[in-house]
């Protein structure tokens, strides 16, 4: 009876290296993207909540933990960023660079949008 090399008592497998597949260069974008809604929302929150007149109502304190609840994909985001090599980040930015240049997405300070709506209503 022949054994081979896989059932000799001097075998020892050696486990291959597993590559590590982390985010695509579009959920690199996505997360980016994610990041960057959430930090314009947070500004424009942080800009409603300091302006309470009554800083301690209920009503101010439910936005407060509703800031903390939503800032939780951002933060899940920035987790998945802290270990994605530069070279993947810098292609999942222009990725979301090049997606920005090509519409949609505003990047207007709130002040200013406000001054704009505000004067659109007075033209009314």
């Amino acid at each position: 009876m022949s054994f081979s090399a896989q059932h000799s008592p001097e075998f020892v497998p050696v486990p291959r290296p597993v590559p590590v597949i982390g985010p695509s260069v579009e959920q690199i974008a996505d997360a980016f993207d994610l990041l960057a809604r959430t930090y314009r929302w947070f500004r424009d929150e942080l800009e409603e909540i300091s302006t309470c007149q009554t800083p301690l109502s209920q009503a101010c304190v439910d936005r407060l933990v509703a800031l903390g609840s939503r800032m939780q994909p951002a933060a899940a985001a920035r987790t998945l960023l802290a270990g994605v090599p530069r070279d993947q980040i810098l292609a999942g930015v222009a990725v979301w660079v090049s997606r920005q240049s090509s519409g949609g997405a505003d990047y207007t300070p709130a002040a200013l949008r406000a001054r704009r709506l505000w004067a659109a209503g007075d033209e009314q």
